[in-house]
């Protein structure tokens, strides 16, 4: 009975995973390379009028560094993990070093006050990065990027010929990094955000329009 069940119900799961060992004597060295979707997946257990998650074209890839921090290039030796052939391939490229990579598209509800949809990836890898004075690091990097959002922040109508109350988005695009020394010894962290709103309405209020377009922000800063 899904009604006693609380948690994530996914549906069309496909998942691959490919370990390779070295082969070579005294050579110790392991990898590991996943790729996978999900047609959809959904929140269950919560009362639908209070929260409601749901997610479609869900991805995720994942590429295992050995103990000495390199990686398979699997591009270069691309392998079928797919039980129907073709439909799962695991072909990461090596200059991607390791990462961790999730993604999907969606549709989020809130108790009637919030509802927002739109595309999102959440990626975790390292990378060298070169700094305003010119001296490089090599840093773990987690990135959150957000495409083609839309949404409702405020008091739902009741029915579809009422407007609600609130504000509207539309087409806005986010990017943030954070960046942090693989250094135990440097403790910086360093971000960047970036954004742009397509639309910004706000509806519902009586003699008042407010209407903004084509809006950017952009930050980029770092801490001690």
């Amino acid at each position: 009975d899904e009604s006693d069940r609380a948690g994530l119900s996914f549906m069309g799961v496909n998942m691959g995973v490919a370990i390779a060992r070295s082969a070579e004597e005294n050579d110790t060295r392991s990898w590991v390379g996943v790729v996978g979707s999900a047609a959809s997946a959904t929140v269950v257990g919560l009362p639908a009028d209070t929260f409601a998650l749901s997610a479609t074209d869900l991805f995720v890839h994942l590429n295992v560094a050995s103990a000495d921090g390199r990686v398979v290039d699997w591009s270069s030796t691309p392998v079928d993990l797919g039980a129907v052939p073709g439909t799962l391939i695991l072909d990461h490229a090596g200059t991607l070093r390791a990462f961790v990579e999730v993604g999907a598209t969606i549709l989020l509800e809130v108790a009637g006050l919030v509802q927002l949809e739109g595309s999102f990836t959440f990626t975790l890898e390292s990378e060298t990065l070169v700094l305003a004075d010119g001296t490089s690091i090599e840093a773990d990097l987690f990135s959150l990027s957000a495409s083609n959002l839309s949404g409702f922040v405020g008091i739902a109508p009741v029915d579809e010929n009422e407007s609600g109350l609130g504000i509207e988005l539309s087409a806005v695009d986010v990017a943030l990094v954070i960046a942090k020394s693989t250094d135990a010894n440097d403790a910086r962290t360093w971000f960047s955000l970036g954004s742009t709103i397509g639309g910004f309405n706000l509806v519902g209020v009586e003699n008042v329009s407010l209407e903004v377009q084509d809006f950017t922000i952009a930050v980029n800063g770092v801490s001690d």
